[in-house]
């Protein structure tokens, strides 16, 4: 190429055209320019004049120059300040959400979401989305680069994330509702909506994210013209009005219907003052048909009677709850199903062939179930004990045959909480099993992970007097957790 025409095309292509796109025009110009030079050549003109003469025509061919004109301006005739309108528009949504109450968590909750709160939501993530789809049609790369920059402002930070939530908290509301009515599936322990913020946050960063790449890809000029944007705009516009109408709607509802989920087991999980004054009250021998009907008068239901009454959505849940903890046919359960913070217990009951008591208990569990990595199911919460040393030190130091008051007194109220027990009576000998938990400091000199550990205890006693016992206590190690055994030999 000679520098005449080298420098004529860098002159005709403009610098800030995409570099692929720029070779590409230097290479198709390059072979115009030479064709026509040959041209003249061919007719008389020396090499240089037909060079000359080949710029010229170039030059005032109006085609050549509308083109590359029209190319340019494609790209760049966005202006800078255009990205600040979404951006603007974006952090204004999210912010005023807190003056218009259209938020569900910050630093703290709004539980109160009304359908008019969710709907204001839906039309800021529509606003927020027409943008990002306006600016994708037209190619204004600029716009999407300031969608982008409003979106990770929210959605870097947890707490600033406004705009989405109601509209998605509506969502996960009434998806839960719909999943309990109309599918086999059993809606998660605990609905209260939470991923809603999750949702919302993954959500703006992920906006985000295909603005910044779909900006680069405008730039580089590798992005294909949308197809049919109207036709694609009044689907996208009709599919999200439907959602937007059936999540408002059916908020209310959903609403209720989470709050009110029957967790039937959900707090059954250690002895209180009511299940322990009513199992006080039940004695061996006595005929199991009286201990029924007493539980009855005082609002107990045996499960398994209790599960028949259920209608259908009410047990599937029931179903799910039962098979988890797993209660066995050794003893006919008790339990409350109105459910109480801090747990209500269940009473167990076992009777024998001629329909007498031979077996009671209150509480969780019995006897002790571990899983895989030693945690008994179930655990109730508790206070810490400062010091788990001296737990572990008593516990070496019992022997056979130490008072059952005294014993307990230490374990079942100085340092945990009694979680189950069970009375019965083996070979005229009145028989008590206590399991107990406790959790505390376990290495005080330890980094702050490995400083506390947890302990199961199972002790057992013959007419008052210790006969066996079993402890696991948990510590850990450089992060990790291990299990040691202890068990009463003495």
């Amino acid at each position: 190429m000679t520098d005449e025409i080298k420098g004529y095309l860098d002159t005709l292509i403009p610098p800030n055209l995409p570099r692929q796109r720029r070779k590409e025009l230097y290479e198709e110009l390059y072979c115009h320019l030479l064709d026509r030079a040959d041209r003249y050549e061919e007719i008389g003109y020396s090499k240089e004049e037909s060079i000359k003469k080949a710029v010229e025509d170039v030059g005032t061919d109006k085609e050549v120059n509308q083109s590359i004109s029209s190319e340019f301006e494609k790209l760049y005739h966005e202006r800078t300040w255009w990205a600040l309108i979404p951006a603007a528009v974006i952090l204004l949504m999210n912010f005023s959400c807190f003056w218009l109450d259209t938020w569900v968590a910050s630093n703290d909750y709004n539980d109160k979401p009304t359908p008019a709160k969710a709907l204001i939501s839906f039309v800021m993530i529509f606003i927020c989305a027409g943008f990002i789809f306006f600016a994708r049609a037209k190619r204004y790369r600029k716009m999407l680069v300031g969608a982008a920059v409003a979106n990770l402002i929210v959605g870097g930070f947890v707490y600033w994330c406004f705009y989405p939530q109601a509209a998605l908290y509506a969502v996960e509301n009434v998806s839960y509702l719909l999943i309990d009515r109309f599918t086999p599936f059993v809606v998660p322990e605990n609905a209260a909506p939470w991923l809603f913020l999750f949702a919302s946050i993954a959500g703006t960063v992920l906006s985000a994210i295909y603005c910044i790449l779909a900006a680069i890809r405008i730039k580089k000029d590798k992005a294909r013209p949308m197809k049919n944007p109207r036709k694609k705009a009044v689907v996208s516009g009709v599919c999200f009005a439907v959602v937007t109408v059936c999540s408002c709607v059916l908020l209310p509802r959903a609403m209720a219907f989470t709050r009110d989920y029957p967790i039937w087991f959900g707090w059954h999980v250690c002895s209180t003052e009511e299940s322990e004054a009513l199992f006080e009250k039940i004695e061996l021998n006595a005929p199991y048909a009286d201990a029924a009907v007493f539980l009855a008068e005082k609002g107990w239901h045996e499960i398994s009677e209790y599960g028949n009454s259920l209608n259908k959505n009410e047990r599937k849940k029931y179903n799910s709850q039962y098979k988890e903890f797993n209660f066995g046919d050794e003893y006919n359960v008790w339990f409350l199903p109105e459910n109480h913070s801090g747990g209500n217990g269940f009473i167990f009951l076992k009777a024998d062939e001629t329909g007498k008591i031979v077996s009671k208990g209150t509480g969780n569990l019995h006897p002790l179930e571990f899983d895989e990595y030693g945690y008994l199911r179930y655990s109730p919460s508790n206070r810490e004990y400062d010091d788990m040393q001296k737990v572990t030190a008593d516990f070496d130091s019992l022997k056979k045959g130490d008072a059952e008051i005294t014993v307990m007194n230490r374990f079942g109220k100085e340092y945990g909480n009694v979680y189950s027990r069970f009375e019965s009576e083996i070979e005229g000998k009145h028989v008590d099993c206590f399991t107990v938990y406790a959790r505390g400091v376990t290495k005080p000199d330890a980094q702050i992970y490995d400083r506390t550990g947890e302990c199961h205890i199972e002790l057992t006693f013959f007419d008052g007097l210790l006969s066996d016992g079993r402890m696991l206590m948990s510590e850990y190690t450089d992060g990790k957790l291990v299990w040691n055994a202890y068990s009463i030999h003495k």
